[in-house]
């Protein structure tokens, strides 16, 4: 299976790394990225069913270049969607190059990791251990969510202008984010966030108070509410569909990782690059918490993701005997919940198909359900695969 292959190569490396004493080179963390986004982008509409939401619109997108209309004017299909100007205009400019599904996914795809690759390299001294983690967290929801992926891929980017404190650039690649993908107002009170260390007192309560607002369902219904004021009340009620039971899973993520940091607590040092991202994973355990009893809370969370992946990344690094201790726990967990997706995501994922070969997977219900254009299915570049228009 591809995706444990990979996962085991990156663990190799990691060992390898570990025993020489030697840092992995950022060519190691490109070729690590290219692999990673090769196996997303030339995934043959694996993920589910949104691909096939997202390809769809494009090839009309394309249809209506090829038939000569305006896509600017507001009575066609891609004006009236519910999706956010950004990613609007991103179709139109690819639609210009592009008449193939696939080759949109693919240029798509290559734009959200190649924004990963210059904020792992900015960000990060233990590009392994870094993997490992962003394979366990959340490399899974960029086959899906092709739209809040560049949404989080441009907010991961701008960490670097609230550590500079520097708004303006920050601004834009926020703005840009939620024009993307509007959960990522979310995002913008990171900037405002005092880059300080909070006690582990105050930590506990604040988590302990976003427990009990979110079991009350407050927060799910706010955010209904949220989706009536900005027009987007159908997509939200779609994400409130998929269930509001309360969410067993995401107290365990945050009990589980919030103890690996605070028993590390004292190692991180009180300068404002640290913490800024331990105050974002603070942020990431607040919101999870807040949404408990939503479906849909995890993806609330991607934004700051990363400052969870960086303050782990951080304390299970070092040569003592303790700090290898908690290499290995975290590693552990992060195995487990990688393979708990790889597992439970089922047909979703597996088995691995590119576009590269005709035709579609046995028994692949979601093919059955959503594909729009049996052409693909006899040949997948029966659009052109280069058409400038």
């Amino acid at each position: 299976m591809i995706y444990i292959v990979t996962y085991i190569i990156i663990t190799l490396s990691m060992v390898y790394f570990n025993s020489i004493d030697r840092k992995a080179t950022v060519s190691w963390l490109l070729s690590v990225i290219i692999i990673l986004g090769l196996i997303v982008g030339l995934a043959d509409m694996l993920g589910g069913y949104d691909r096939y939401i997202y390809c769809d619109l494009f090839d009309s997108c394309v249809d209506m270049l090829i038939d000569g209309q305006s896509l600017l004017l507001q009575d066609n299909v891609l004006m009236q969607s519910d999706y956010e100007f950004a990613y609007v205009y991103l179709n139109i400019l690819i639609a210009h190059i592009t008449d193939n599904r696939y080759i949109f996914v693919f240029i798509v795809t290559i734009i959200i990791y190649t924004l990963l690759f210059n904020s792992f390299r900015t960000y990060f001294d233990d590009y392994p251990m870094a993997m490992v983690l962003f394979l366990a967290l959340y490399f899974f929801f960029t086959f899906t969510y092709l739209r809040q992926s560049l949404a989080v891929a441009f907010s991961w980017f701008s960490y670097r202008y609230v550590i500079e404190k520097r708004f303006f650039p920050f601004f834009i690649c926020a703005f840009l984010a939620y024009k993307f993908h509007n959960s990522a107002i979310i995002f913008f009170p990171l900037y405002f966030i005092p880059a300080k260390k909070f006690s582990r007192g105050t930590i506990l309560w604040v988590v302990l108070i976003a427990f009990i607002i979110g079991i009350t369902g407050i927060t799910t219904k706010l955010y209904g509410m949220y989706g009536e004021m900005t027009d987007t009340v159908h997509r939200v009620s779609q994400y409130e569909e998929a269930g509001n039971d309360f969410r067993i899973e995401y107290v365990i993520e945050v009990i589980v990782f919030l103890y690996f940091i605070l028993k590390r607590y004292d190692k991180i040092p009180s300068e404002r690059y640290h913490l800024v991202f331990l105050n974002s994973s603070l942020v990431f355990f607040t919101i999870l918490l807040l949404f408990v009893k939503s479906a849909t809370a995890g993806r609330q969370t991607w934004y700051y993701m990363l400052g969870l992946i960086y303050t782990l990344n951080y304390i299970t690094s070092g040569k003592s005997k303790t700090a290898r201790n908690y290499r290995l726990m975290v590693y552990i967990v992060c195995t487990l919940l990688f393979l708990r997706i790889v597992y439970s995501w089922g047909e979703m994922l597996n088995p691995y198909k590119t576009f590269l070969t005709n035709g579609s997977r046995e028994n692949d219900h979601i093919h059955d359900s959503y594909e729009y254009d049996s052409n693909y299915d006899r040949d997948k570049f029966y659009r052109l695969i280069i058409h400038l228009k």
